[in-house]
């Protein structure tokens, strides 16, 4: 009892103010600031008076990934702006490393404390944003504009959250409300705020950038230390994803593996994070030709670059998944409970084969499930099978590449 009391007397002072910050604060400040000359956002980005903007994206690394192509195009239109990322996720503030996009990654806590809050608050208001954009599946930080004191707030009328889409309850903050569509892809969502700015031939093609320096690093790691030949082709494999109902069984995931060492002779790559190494090992202990595991050997920029050296990729719906397809590396992608309108890759249909079979009760997003059943019904034939047409392609393109060498039709590029 005392601790239901505790926590009613810690929300009941949040909720008041937010009552009477949306009913009246945020209103007569908007009918001043139009007495004393603000005009519609639209004008203002015409004028070229929205100088500093800060975006929101707390989420982890294939969120990041398919919030790039709005971060690119936020820029191109707005060259001469100052763009901020307020990021919360570690790995998704490491996606970010490098982009040339923005000018900051503002790193927040998502804090219980009032106080705490309030800090993080003040804090930004002294950065004097002019604009504050609030991306796809945040949740109540119109409100953090609204007291950091933005001329305009802009997002959208609902929040998806853990596949569940709920009704903002502060929209009223919102100077652009634009529709959610839940069956929509999350690049193109994101791309809507952008559309609804006036913003022109918006790209939605996703990227992901790739240093010299990575990519030296990795050739290095896989032709020298651990003296892979360089005219083998590299498959890498990602049994894993950050929820566990997303994941294909391991003993398929080897049972795949060896079928294509066997046939092409390739060699596998079992890539992921630190975390996720033992069950890359179970993995390995599955197969009867072992591969090369580099769990937790990367960072998210030296990912790209190991991928840049594979031929294929077969995974679940997860962040590398996002990485492959973005940097056009061909995909066989496994998805199970996930909203795959939502979270597909958004690739060229040559480069990206999906494997999914419908159940009732998908999508969802349950932690956990007794049956798993969207993730059994896929078999080791049809990755496979998928997985060896792919190849096939490539050894046919290669082939021909070395045809016209040896024919004097010159260089393929």
């Amino acid at each position: 009892m005392k601790n239901k009391i505790n926590i009613l007397i810690k929300t009941i002072p949040i909720f008041l103010i937010r009552f009477f910050f949306i009913r009246y604060y945020w209103g007569i400040r908007k009918k001043a600031l139009k007495l004393f000359g603000l005009k519609g956002i639209n004008e203002a980005i015409r004028n070229g008076t929205i100088k500093r903007i800060l975006v929101t994206r707390s989420q982890c690394m294939g969120d990041m990934i398919v919030f790039i192509p709005f971060l690119r195009e936020l820029r191109r239109n707005l060259p001469d702006s100052y763009i901020c990322v307020l990021a919360e996720e570690k790995l998704g503030i490491e996606t970010l490393d490098g982009c040339s996009y923005i000018n900051k990654i503002i790193k927040f806590k998502s804090e219980k404390s009032l106080l705490k809050r309030l800090k993080q608050i003040v804090s930004l208001r002294k950065e004097h944003f002019d604009l504050f954009i609030v991306s796809s599946a945040e949740t109540g930080f119109a409100y953090a504009g609204a007291f950091m004191g933005v001329k305009y707030i802009i997002g959208f009328d609902k929040k998806i959250r853990f596949g569940e889409l709920r009704a903002k309850e502060d929209t009223r903050l919102l100077d652009v409300c634009v529709k959610f569509d839940y069956c929509q892809n999350e690049i193109l969502q994101n791309l809507k705020l952008l559309k609804f700015l006036n913003f022109k031939n918006v790209r939605s093609n996703p990227e992901y950038w790739i240093y010299e320096s990575d990519k030296a690093y990795m050739q290095r790691l896989l032709y020298n230390d651990l003296r892979i030949s360089p005219d083998k082709i590299l498959v890498g494999l990602h049994p894993g994803s950050k929820q566990s109902t997303k994941c294909w069984a391991p003993l398929k995931f080897a049972r795949v593996a060896d079928f294509l060492i066997k046939d092409f002779g390739v060699e596998v790559v079992l890539i992921g994070s630190y975390n996720e190494m033992d069950l890359s090992l179970q993995v390995s202990n599955l197969m009867k030709y072992k591969p090369i595991i580099l769990n937790g050997k990367t960072t998210i920029r030296q990912l790209a670059a190991l991928m840049s050296e594979l031929k294929l990729f077969i995974c679940n719906d997860s962040g590398p998944m996002h990485m492959a397809a973005a940097i056009g590396l061909p995909v066989v992608a496994l998805f199970g409970p996930g909203q795959i309108a939502h979270w597909n890759c958004y690739q060229d249909s040559e480069n990206v084969a999906i494997i999914r079979h419908n159940v009732s009760c998908s999508p969802c997003q349950k932690m956990s499930c007794q049956s798993n059943e969207c993730m059994k019904l896929i078999t080791v034939n049809e990755v496979y099978g998928t997985a060896k047409k792919i190849l096939e392609k490539k050894l046919e393109k290669k082939d021909a590449v070395f045809n016209n060498k040896i024919m004097g039709k010159g260089v393929v590029a």
